[in-house]
């Protein structure tokens, strides 16, 4: 059923109309004109095309790249269908814009002997490909017999994938929206060998392939050293190949490549919100201070409140102090990632080759280029007049290579195209999964893809007991209507995404039928940066017209619900965490980076999405997620009453419920729903440690600061041995009334913040 393949003495016919240059042989010409034989051999993940020569290598349409199979209709012998293959290699640019398409398509025809042959290879080919799909479907499918691990925070995270690529024998892949060479993987004590860029060379050097994709930073608005990072690891050696992208050009909006994924052998992959970066590694104890440089050196001190370094300090001084550990503390990282294997590991190698085979100019100038291949909409017209086409095309002698050649020199080198590897059809486990993206065509050459959305929605429809959620971000849509949406009186402005609806009508859904239900909302105390900064303050404007302020709002809507207490259904919180350098105390957020949610104890997404619309709406920010869906059964109580859960979702929320809340006893909090664990645990120590923070720590946000003045101008802290002991783990409550006083909104575009 996974595979069909062609009788090997069989051979089926391929004309080529190809949009620019290939490094195989077959595909050196800008057009093809002639007949060439060819064997077809179709899997799940690729319709591979291999010459006559047993030599000849293998081309790999990926079916995720094709958006079209049809019939032919061209004068001559033979029956035929056609194939478009979308987004070959993307433009240097990767530009958002209205008016243009970032794609050069190539389109395959291939002639065979009968009608019956084929239409039964159009209908094999429909079968797997993106034709048809809705913006809301994955484009791989739900895997069973996969197994998989969650890792709570990096200190959890980079042992772990520190020994997965000292296992690999043929190949990693590595996409990243900020990636320091420079980070160790192993710590307490430092070990060089599992430095980032050391472990990268020796496996390098073995003869691993090495592929790294990276966001490339607009210039002036956030420092990665995306280009220096590429010149440095390709330095390490001819094994190692990093692409960057957009290469970004005048005053266009970009949005982000924000996946964060690490792929070994297309047998292992991790993907979540951990980027391979400075100050990532956490355990559960969220230290904040580290005067010996023992665990965190250098720039791995890092707190964005106090500084940010810039690209001269990520490139010449990785290994040099940003400010004085000595007077600062830094800031701890709440971040999650899973590791899944199998067939889910390959889909997510299918993801990060459609990225590299679209993205894989290594070129970094910029150009105004308008590099435009054939428009999405004229795919259809073009296969079913193949021959019209193809012969107008070669009449104009020359013209439309001669064009191609001067887009072609607006990129430098073109790395190799990389291929899918088909897995062992054994179980490699006992979960089930699924792979979600939001993606684009500017991203990857893609249809647009919201799947990560449409099935977060679907597990908040389908919740039976409760939700919790931990996002850096909770940007979302509160008017049941995406057309005429208005968040903000005095300016039209849509958020699209649905989930703060979804989340609101299961609320009431419970309320109208008598249900226990809880959401446990998890987010930053603000924004990574300084409060003083006006796009920090840009993000919570929209944060809290999501919550609190808008006319839609989230708490308004619930209030205007007779008789609904609010208190019974949701409590939205964040971290916190204090210590002392000498005598004197230090304290800062948590901050949030996940993006996690776990549902009844049954099923947990982690991913790079955020609750916003940059990674909601799939032609923005490019992400990346795997949802657990079901696996080892365990029975627990949700409300008093026995509920079978999954061992890997319980765990996990008793893994983090135990840190935020100080515990060591589980059962306290086993019953995710019950009024012992809503009122008498999770909101009595959310309630009792804002209280002992607010007193001690006068400086940090509170509910009482209205004004950003209340805030700069807040007296210094009160050390008090005895209120802060009393603190228990980490929780607080969100101050729903911080800067409420306040116009945060920023005069730049709206979509750059929400």
């Amino acid at each position: 059923k996974d595979h069909f393949v062609a009788t090997p003495a069989k051979k089926y016919i391929l004309k080529i109309m190809s949009w620019l240059h290939q490094q195989r042989v077959q595909e050196k010409s800008d057009i093809i004109s002639g007949w060439k034989n060819v064997h077809l051999q179709l899997s799940e993940a690729a319709l591979y095309v291999t010459g006559e020569k047993s030599s000849d290598t293998p081309y790999a349409i990926l079916l995720s790249n094709i958006t079209e199979v049809v019939v032919v209709e061209e004068r001559g012998s033979g029956v035929k269908f056609g194939i478009c293959e979308l987004s070959v290699t993307s433009n240097v640019t990767g530009v958002i814009s209205n008016n243009s398409s970032y794609n050069f398509d190539r389109t395959h025809v291939f002639r065979v002997d009968s009608v019956p042959e084929r239409d039964q290879w159009i209908i094999l080919i429909r079968q797997y490909t993106e034709e048809g799909k809705e913006v809301g479907d994955s484009f791989r499918p739900v895997r069973q017999g996969v197994g998989a691990n969650w890792f709570a925070g990096g200190a959890e995270y980079y042992p772990r994938l520190a020994q997965a690529l000292e296992a690999a024998t043929e190949q990693i892949l590595i996409c990243d929206w900020w990636l320091a060479p420079q980070v160790y993987l192993v710590r307490t004590p430092l070990d060089e060998r599992y430095r980032l860029d050391n472990l990268l060379q020796r496996k390098a050097q073995q003869g691993v392939m090495v592929h790294i994709l990276i966001y490339q930073e607009i210039a002036g608005t956030v420092a990665l050293n995306s280009l220096g990072v590429k010149e440095y690891l390709q330095g390490l050696s001819p094994n190692i190949q990093v692409v960057t992208h957009p290469r970004s050009v005048g005053s266009t909006i970009y949005y982000t490549h924000h996946q964060k994924c690490v792929i070994i052998d297309q047998d292992i992959a991790f993907v979540g919100g951990i980027d391979l970066t400075f100050g990532r590694y956490d355990s559960a104890e969220k230290s904040l201070t580290d005067v010996h440089s023992l665990t965190f050196p250098g720039l791995d001190y890092y707190n964005p409140r106090i500084d940010e370094a810039t690209n001269h300090h990520l490139s010449k001084a990785p290994d040099q102090d940003l400010f004085d550990r000595n007077m600062y503390p830094r800031m701890p990282w709440e971040d999650l990632q899973m590791e899944v294997n199998g067939q889910a590991a390959r889909d997510v190698a299918i993801n990060f080759i459609q990225r590299w085979n679209y993205n894989r100019t290594s070129g970094t100038e910029k150009t105004t280029a308008n590099l435009v291949g054939q428009p999405l909409g004229k795919t259809s017209k073009k296969l079913r007049s193949f021959g019209k086409s193809l012969k107008s095309k070669t009449k104009t002698g020359g013209t439309v290579v001669g064009n191609i050649a001067k887009r072609m020199d607006a990129y430098s080198t073109v790395f190799p195209r990389l291929s899918p590897k088909e897995p062992s059809a054994l179980p490699t486990g006992t979960s089930t999964v699924q792979v979600l993206r939001s993606i684009g065509l500017w991203a990857a050459g893609a249809r647009k893809e919201r799947s990560i959305h449409q099935k977060m929605l679907d597990c908040i429809e389908n919740s039976q007991h409760y939700v919790y959620i931990e996002s850096q971000f909770f940007i979302s849509s509160l008017a049941n209507d995406t057309a005429t949406l208005s968040m903000d009186s005095n300016k039209r402005s849509e958020v699209k995404n649905q989930i703060a609806q979804a989340l609101l009508d299961r609320i009431i859904r419970a309320y109208n039928n008598n249900e226990v239900f809880r959401v446990y909302l998890l987010i930053p105390l603000h924004p990574e940066g300084s409060i003083e900064d006006e796009a920090t303050r840009a993000v919570m404007h929209w944060q809290y017209q999501t919550l609190i302020k808008g006319p839609n709002s989230l708490f308004n809507q619930l209030a205007n619900i007779p008789g609904l207490d609010a208190n019974n259904f949701i409590s939205v919180c964040s971290l916190y965490n204090h210590g002392y350098i000498g005598d004197e105390v230090v304290h800062d957020q948590i901050y949030i980076h996940s993006k996690l949610m776990i549902v009844d104890d049954r099923i947990v997404m982690i991913g790079s999405n955020n609750i916003n619309d940059r990674s909601s709406l799939g032609d923005r920010d490019s992400e990346l997620a795997v949802v657990y869906l079901d696996g080892e059964p365990i029975d627990i109580y949700c409300n008093g009453q026995v509920f079978t859960a999954t061992r890997f979702a319980h765990s996990l929320r008793l893994r983090l419920m135990r840190e935020h809340l100080g515990l060591n006893d589980d059962a306290l909090i086993a019953d995710p729903t019950s009024d012992a664990t809503w009122h008498n645990v999770f909101r009595s120590t959310a309630a009792s440690n804002t209280r002992y923070y607010d007193f001690c720590c006068p400086s940090k946000p509170q509910d009482n600061m209205t004004k950003l003045k209340n805030f700069t101008d807040a007296p210094k802290d009160v050390v008090d041995p005895v209120q802060l002991g009393n603190v228990r783990g980490n929780i607080i409550y969100y101050p729903l009334n911080f800067l409420n006083d306040e116009n945060m909104r920023h005069l730049a575009s709206d979509e750059l913040f929400q």
